[in-house]
Formats: C-alpha cells, sequence, structure tokens
C-alpha cells in the first residue's frame, strides 16, 4: 500500500465505517476542491455503492478507498464481520443483539497507524488530519488507539459515543468520553442530522483537539445534504426516481456481481500484495 497525495491537496479527511452511500466523502469532495479523503469500510458492497455513487464528481479522484476494518491492531489479521440485513450500515466487529445478521464475512482488520504510515508526511501541505469521522457500531475507543502517534494529529473528531446496547460488549459512553478527555479533546456540538427519537439524544457529536482550538471557525463542519434524485428501473417494471440511499439498497447486490473483479485506481485491498 501507497497513498499518494496530489500536490493540489491541502487538508485531509478520514471517514471511517462509511456505509452504504459514504454520506460524509459525498459531501466532503462535492464542497471542498483542495481535500484528500480516505475511506475505510470492511463491507465490500459498500464500498462498491458509495464509489458508484460518487464517481460522478470532479474530485472523486482525490479519495482513496480500502477494504478493511480498523481495530487496534499491531500487524493486519483476520477478524468477523457480522453483516446486517436490514441496515447493513450497522454491520459491525461486535455481535449484533437487535438486529438481525444477513451473514458474517471474514475482513483484515489494521489499525490506522498502520494505514497512515503509508504517507509520505515532508511532501505534503498538511501536517494535521484536518477531519476524522468514526462510525463503527461500538468499535470507537479502539479505532482512535489504533492511531498511537497520529491521535494528535486530529483536529475535528466526529464519533459516535453510544450503541446503547445494540451490540454485546461493546463501551459504555462515559467510557468513550472519558478517553476523548484524556486524549485532549473537547466538546464542540452535536451533528444535527444524527438526532434518535427512540432514545431522545443525537448519536453523533463532534469534538475539538484542544491544540487546534484556533480552528473551531475555520474548518468546514456542516454540508448540505445529497440530495440527487437517481432513475431507478426495475426489471419488469416502471422507471422511478428514488434518493441516494433507496438506490443504493434496491441495487448494491447487483453492482457487486458485475463488479468480482473490483478495479479502480484509488483502491486498496489487503487481498492485494504490500
Amino acid at each position: 500500500m501507497k497513498i499518494e497525495i496530489p500536490r493540489n491537496i491541502n487538508s485531509l479527511r478520514i471517514d471511517v465505517g462509511a456505509s452504504t452511500t459514504a454520506p460524509n466523502t459525498s459531501n466532503w469532495i462535492r464542497d471542498i476542491d483542495d481535500c484528500f479523503v480516505i475511506i475505510i469500510e470492511p463491507v465490500l458492497k459498500n464500498i462498491t455503492t458509495s464509489s458508484e455513487l460518487m464517481s460522478y464528481s470532479a474530485n472523486f479522484k482525490n479519495t482513496y478507498f480500502i477494504h478493511a476494518a480498523v481495530d487496534n491492531v499491531e500487524e493486519p489479521e483476520e477478524g468477523l464481520m457480522y453483516v446486517t440485513k436490514e441496515n447493513i450500515g450497522c454491520s459491525s466487529l461486535y455481535l449484533p443483539q437487535q438486529h438481525e445478521i444477513e451473514h458474517e464475512e471474514k475482513v483484515t482488520k489494521v489499525s490506522l497507524k498502520y494505514i497512515l504510515d503509508k504517507i509520505d508526511w515532508k511532501s505534503v501541505n498538511f501536517d494535521y488530519i484536518e477531519y476524522f469521522k468514526t462510525d463503527t457500531q461500538g468499535n470507537e475507543i479502539n479505532v482512535l488507539k489504533s492511531m498511537k502517534e497520529y491521535l494528535n494529529k486530529i483536529a475535528i473528531l466526529e464519533i459516535e459515543c453510544t450503541t446503547w446496547d445494540e451490540y454485546h460488549d461493546t463501551p459504555k459512553e462515559d467510557e468513550v468520553l472519558s478517553f476523548l478527555e484524556e486524549n485532549n479533546f473537547e466538546f464542540l456540538k452535536n451533528c444535527e442530522d444524527s438526532w434518535r427519537p427512540d432514545y431522545g439524544m443525537y448519536v453523533d457529536r463532534l469534538f475539538i483537539n484542544k491544540n487546534f482550538l484556533y480552528l473551531k471557525d475555520e474548518v468546514q463542519t456542516e454540508f448540505a445534504p445529497d440530495d440527487r434524485r437517481i432513475a431507478l428501473s426495475p426489471e419488469g417494471g416502471l422507471q422511478r426516481s428514488v434518493d441516494v440511499n433507496s438506490f443504493a439498497i434496491a441495487v448494491g447486490g447487483q453492482m457487486v456481481q458485475q463488479q468480482k473483479d473490483f478495479k479502480i485506481n484509488n483502491y486498496y485491498t489487503f487481498k492485494d500484495t504490500d
């Protein structure tokens, strides 16, 4: 693996757990021309659908997809992913207790230090990670621990702080918040689009590294939603216009079948040779 970042790039964002449409990355590359995004996603179907939906963007070239699960491991190793049925975005390394499992997938687990070491930091136009988002259904502390010395390079952090016991043996909210406080992060604001009425709280929250407080009003954190409509033509049915999430759910499996030898220039799988 070698992550080559173009000379015109001035900032780095990381998206851990992209789900079916990678909404964060999609918005970032739509609105920020000089931003490079590393996306790490363990479910191949999600990589296929999200990359397909983003390929229209002129800035799609500024992305790097990695098929893996992030965990606090020393070297890449094999793990087991529980892929959920109703909402594939609820898939996790942890055993679901409130989500039906569709199937289990073997996946490579890798640390973020391993990935970030593949960047030539002396040749890029930035020395910190502008925005880091993690949504891994319970594995957030291990994701952050896996960064090692890179953890203090994060300026803005978006994180899911609890899974409300939807998975077996995941860290509690107070454990996550204590870890963030111990590592110099302070609460910034809630992510408005993550409100969960069933729990009466916001799912995702933003934190800022105290060493980067000067960036508080400079880093773009608000983006318009992806409101594109895509034509869907079911076999034997009438064509209709659907939103990106509905499109990904409807044709995701078909996309994977059509791309068994999934090859794009900015994609890495650990089936490849390092």
